[in-house]
C-alpha cells in the first residue's frame, strides 16, 4: 500500500498527499499507472512499479465505482487505487463522514450525536483528504447519499431531533443533491462508452419509521419518495439502472442487523419497482464488509452488491475497540460466521467456488461493456482484486410480481441448526477458553517457583 497505517492519522494523511501528489505529476508527463483489473497490484512492495509503468490503451469510460463507511478522522488508504482505476463516477453509499460517537459500553452500546455543527465541519474535513480532494479536482460526477452516521445517529430515523440542521448540511457538501426535496434522494444519468446507466440514489433515513412499529408495516423511504422513485423509473431510456441503497436489500441476517427485510412489505414494494426498470442492479453498505449477492426473480437476477468498510471493517477494526481484546474477537467471529454460517443469497465464485465475501477494507466497481452485454461487478482492497463476477446485463433485475428466492444455496433447517451451534461452541470455547487457559499457565508457573 502508499502508506502504513501504523503511522499517526497526520502524518498517514501528509503521507498519502505525498504520495498522491508525486503520482499525480508523472502522470502529467504523459506515464500511465491504470492497473489491469485482473492483476493484483505489487505497490506494498514497490510502490512505484505501476506508475512507471506505461499504459497498453487508453482506460475505457466503462466504469462507475463506490464505497461507503468512511471515518473522515483516520486514514483513507483506498483513494489512490480508486484514481487508478479512472472511474466515470463515484458513488457514496453512505457514512461518507461519522456525525456520533459511542458514549457508553455497558449494559448496552450507547451512541450520542456530536451535533449538525460537527457534521458541517465533518464533510469540510472530507473533502481536503489527500485523493479524495483530487477525485473532487478532476470533476469525476459524485453521487451521494447518506446513512445512520452521516445522518447524525447510530440506526437513526425520521425522529432525529435535527434532521432538517442534518439535511442542510448534507446538501452544502453536496449541492447536486438539493432539489427542494425534504430528504437526499437523487437520480443522474451517467454516459459511458455504448450505453447510458441511471444511478438512483435512495435516501433511507429522513423519512425512516422506527422499528419500534407494527411488524413488517415500517417503511424506509415515505410516500413522496415513493411517488418520485416510480415517476424516475417510469420515465427512465437508460440502458441500464443502479439503485443506491445505504442497507442491504437481500440478506436478512436473521432481523439482527439494519436491512431490507426488517420491513417486508417496502422491501417487496421496492423490489416491483426495481422490476420496472432496464438492467437493474443494486449497490449497497452499512455491514463493514464487501459482498456480492443474488436473488432469483423470476427469469432475472437481482444483484445486491455491496461494499462497506472504506476505513474500518471487520478485518480492520475501528481504534474504539480494544487492539488486542476486543478487535480479534470481532475480526476473527466474522471470519468464522462467514465459513460456518449460511448466507443463502451470496454468490460463489464460478471458478473456485470461494464465497463472494471480502471482509478488507473495500471499494467496489461496476463495468459495463454494453458492446458485448454484460456488467461486470468486482471488489478491491488495498492490494488490488478481491472478488469478481460478470453477468448478462439482459437478465439483471426482477420479473414483475415473481417472488424472490437466494441464488446461494439455502440448506435445510436441521443444517442450519448444526452451522449455529457449532459457531456458538467454537466462540464460546475462544473468548473464555483463552483466557482459563492464560490463568492456568500463569498458576503453574506461579507454583513452579522455588519458595
Amino acid at each position: 500500500m502508499l502508506l502504513s497505517l501504523s503511522t499517526g492519522p497526520l502524518v498517514a494523511k501528509k503521507k498519502a498527499g505525498d504520495e498522491i501528489r508525486r503520482i499525480l505529476a508523472v502522470r502529467s508527463l504523459g506515464i500511465c499507472a491504470a492497473a489491469t483489473p485482473n492483476t493484483r497490484s505489487t505497490m506494498r512492495a514497490a510502490p512505484w512499479a505501476l506508475v512507471l509503468g506505461a499504459c497498453a490503451a487508453a482506460t475505457p469510460n466503462t466504469r462507475i465505482l463506490f464505497g461507503s463507511c468512511n471515518k473522515h478522522d483516520m486514514p483513507q488508504p483506498l483513494w489512490p487505487s480508486v484514481l487508478e482505476r479512472n472511474p466515470s463516477a463515484w458513488i457514496w453509499g453512505g457514512d461518507i463522514i461519522y456525525g456520533d460517537y459511542i458514549a457508553e459500553w455497558l449494559p448496552k452500546v450507547l451512541f450520542k450525536p456530536k451535533g449538525p455543527a460537527y457534521l458541517v465541519e465533518a464533510y469540510d474535513r472530507q473533502n481536503a483528504v489527500p485523493g479524495y480532494d483530487e477525485l473532487l479536482a478532476r470533476d469525476i460526477p459524485v453521487i451521494a447519499t447518506w446513512d445512520d452516521h452521516d445522518f447524525g445517529l447510530n440506526d437513526a430515523d425520521a425522529t432525529l431531533e435535527f434532521r432538517d440542521a442534518s439535511l442542510a448540511a448534507f446538501k452544502a457538501a453536496f449541492p447536486e443533491a438539493d432539489r427542494g426535496q425534504a430528504g437526499v434522494y437523487s437520480a443522474r444519468t451517467v454516459d459511458l462508452d455504448g450505453g447510458s446507466v441511471l444511478v438512483v440514489a435512495l435516501d433511507m433515513r429522513y423519512a425512516k419509521t422506527p422499528y419500534d412499529g407494527p411488524a413488517g408495516d415500517g417503511d424506509f423511504l415515505g410516500e413522496a419518495q415513493w411517488a418520485w422513485l416510480e415517476a424516475v423509473v417510469d420515465g427512465s431510456t437508460a440502458d441500464a439502472h443502479v439503485f443506491v441503497s445505504s442497507l442491504q436489500l437481500l440478506e436478512w441476517r436473521r432481523g439482527k442487523a439494519e436491512n431490507w427485510g426488517r420491513f417486508p412489505k417496502a422491501k417487496a414494494r421496492f423490489i416491483d419497482v426495481v422490476a420496472r426498470a432496464k438492467s437493474a442492479v443494486v449497490v449497497s453498505g452499512d455491514v463493514h464488509m464487501a459482498e456480492i449477492a443474488g436473488a432469483r426473480c423470476g427469469s432475472k437476477l437481482l444483484l445486491d452488491v455491496t461494499s462497506s468498510g472504506m476505513t474500518h471493517s471487520w478485518a480492520r477494526q475501528s481504534p474504539v475497540f480494544p487492539k488486542y481484546t476486543v478487535a480479534p474477537i470481532l475480526t476473527n467471529g466474522m471470519r468464522l460466521a462467514q465459513r460456518l454460517l449460511p448466507f443463502p443469497y451470496l454468490l460463489k465464485d464460478e471458478g473456485s467456488g470461494r464465497s463472494q465475501n471480502y471482509l478488507g477494507l473495500n471499494f467496489g466497481e461496476l463495468d459495463f461493456d454494453f458492446a458485448n452485454g454484460t456488467l461486470t461487478a468486482r471488489i478491491f482492497s488495498e492490494d488490488g482484486l478481491e472478488l469478481q463476477h460478470t453477468f448478462a446485463l439482459a437478465a439483471l433485475g426482477a420479473d414483475g410480481g415473481a417472488a424472490c428466492e437466494p441464488a446461494g444455496r439455502d440448506p435445510p433447517g436441521w443444517e442450519s441448526a448444526i452451522r449455529f451451534f457449532l459457531f456458538a461452541a467454537i466462540m464460546a470455547a475462544g473468548i473464555f477458553g483463552a483466557p482459563l487457559l492464560v490463568l492456568g499457565v500463569c498458576v503453574k508457573a506461579s507454583l513452579a517457583r522455588p519458595r
